[in-house]
């Protein structure tokens, strides 16, 4: 069966008019140059042709969507819903209460920016002590937007006797917005190709479905070039899965999820949820582990990014943050594709030397020439041989031949 194609409003014109001329009744009353290109009657032509191409275009957009929705629906392939941030917040007392002070579930706390969280268990501040242990608690609006930075949680939503502060410790996660589109579709690509259960790419398929990961990857430690030592037998298979933050350890939602996922569980309603593991499979779920990467860069920019310096070492910041953010477990860091990141970060850049190396090696001297470096995550090595392994770059200070640098570390070309 033929694809449909929209017809484009000059053909629809030419067939209008090839209508027209062969048609007597209508050939009759019009003159060729009635028909001629800038004429009113061509013009009303044009009009309608152009009406109809829209009509066709919008027909074939709605075929394309009823598709795929089809599909979707066949499959109960439903949209994954937007996803609460969550973590820990610690509440503070001026004055040490006499008894042990219990503030309850559902207490609400407010961030600088208003986003409201709810506590999730109660807390306590014990007799005598001034600050809560660690309480968890979740954003009221699901999104990206309740990841919100440590330190950001700052006020109680209504007084609370004996209480005079709230924060978060650390940065909170988990918040993920309304699968788009083109995710779904790439998910449900993903599901298509593993609908037989117990593959490597099923696996991979079941964490990524808790929506909780940034990437995961089956592998099977038997099947290594040197498999590491102790591997038991061949129905091991590590799944390695990646939540983003770069910790190297799984929170228990992640490891919970993951597990639920692989293993399948039994819902609150007593229905058995089977996992996406086969039989005789044994699977262990295990975190990134970060392999920290050094970046130094020579930048050559024009004259008037010279006096943007500032702003274009942010700008190279970011870029470098995305680029490594992009990288699978596994996935070497491309000097190639590294530099043109770097490259196109900034209009006023002009020239990018480069060179890259693994956190734990001795930097160049600024006088050794820059040069190009492939990094492979397994050259850091690990008990598991490098397969869990996965570049980010530095961020922060690193001692070198007794200098202190920050990196990444750029240098603004002189010549």
């Amino acid at each position: 069966m033929a694809a449909y194609v929209p017809r484009r409003w000059e053909q629809t014109v030419l067939d209008m008019i090839n209508w027209m001329q062969a048609n007597p009744d209508a050939a009759d009353g019009v003159l060729p140059t009635d028909l001629y290109p800038g004429s009113l009657e061509r013009s009303h032509l044009e009009a309608v042709a152009m009406i109809l191409e829209e009509y066709d275009v919008r027909t074939l957009q709605a075929i394309q969507w009823a598709v795929a929705e089809s599909a979707f629906t066949a499959f109960g392939f439903s949209r994954l819903p937007a996803q609460s941030a969550s973590g820990g917040v610690v509440f503070q007392a001026v004055v040490a209460p006499t008894a042990t002070l219990v503030i309850p579930t559902g207490t609400k706390v407010i961030a600088s920016d208003g986003q409201q969280f709810v506590s999730t268990a109660d807390a306590t501040i014990p007799a005598g002590s001034l600050v809560s242990g660690l309480t968890t608690v979740s954003a009221v609006v699901p999104g990206v937007a309740g990841n919100i930075a440590a330190g950001a949680i700052n006020q109680l939503a209504y007084s609370i006797s004996g209480v005079d502060a709230v924060q978060n410790p650390a940065p909170f996660s988990g918040g993920t917005d309304i699968e788009t589109d083109d995710a779904r579709l790439a998910r449900f690509q993903r599901f298509i190709a593993t609908l037989q259960r117990g593959t490597a790419s099923a696996l991979e398929f079941a964490a990524m479905s808790t929506g909780l990961l940034v990437s995961a990857r089956a592998v099977e430690p038997f099947l290594l070039p040197s498999p590491p030592a102790g591997t038991p037998y061949a129905g091991l298979v590590w799944l390695v899965v990646d939540d983003g933050t770069g910790s190297g350890v799984l929170t228990s939602t992640v490891q919970t999820a993951v597990s639920n996922a692989v293993f399948g569980y039994t819902a609150t309603n007593g229905t058995k949820v089977p996992g996406w593991k086969a039989a005789g499979v044994q699977v262990q779920i295990l975190p990134v582990a970060p392999v920290p990467v050094k970046v130094r860069g020579t930048i050559r920019v024009t004259p008037y990014g010279v006096a943007r310096w500032s702003s274009i070492q942010a700008n190279l910041a970011a870029a470098v943050q995305t680029y490594f953010a992009s990288l699978q477990v596994q996935d070497s860091v491309s000097y190639s594709n590294l530099l043109v990141a770097l490259a196109g970060a900034d209009p006023d850049i002009l020239e990018v030397g480069l060179a890259i190396w693994l956190g734990a090696s001795t930097a160049p001297a600024y006088t050794d020439p820059l040069s190009a470096q492939d990094l492979v995550p397994a050259l850091a090595g690990n008990a598991y041989g490098g397969v869990n392994e996965r570049c980010v770059p530095l961020v922060g200070a690193a001692i070198d031949g007794g200098a202190s640098v920050t990196y990444p570390e750029w240098i603004l070309a002189t010549s």
